[in-house]
């Protein structure tokens, strides 16, 4: 039997996704491999992200959906940084880091001089 190490759909080593405080970032990490590849997620803190259970309501505001997509709910700035998709199968391993950007929200601050 043939089996094949992981290779990502999208072979960019690193690449930057940004996204504006409180929406939410959807980051895919599509892997092809036989067998087919396990997709894990890793915080820039090196913790595993966990996957949803496809109920539909989530009590992480960070998780895995069932597509292997990273979503980031409600994106704060604290979850700026680096996070890491690992595709492994029987035949090895690939990673590939993605660096999410939270761009604070402009108000359009004006400034009004009275008297004038």
């Amino acid at each position: 039997m043939m089996t094949s190490p992981p290779a990502f759909t999208d072979d960019r080593q690193y690449h930057v996704v940004k996204v504006q405080q409180g929406a939410t970032a959807k980051i895919r990490c599509q892997a092809t491999g036989d067998p087919a590849p396990t997709v894990t997620w890793y915080s820039p803190g090196r913790r595993v992200i966990p996957r949803s259970l496809g109920s539909g309501y989530y009590f992480e505001r960070v998780v895995v959906v069932s597509d292997g997509t990273l979503e980031v709910r409600l994106a704060q700035k604290a979850d700026t940084g680096n996070y890491t998709c690992r595709a492994s199968n029987s035949a090895g391993e690939k990673s590939m880091v993605v660096g999410l950007e939270v761009q604070a929200l402009n108000y359009g601050m004006s400034v009004f001089c009275a008297g004038e």
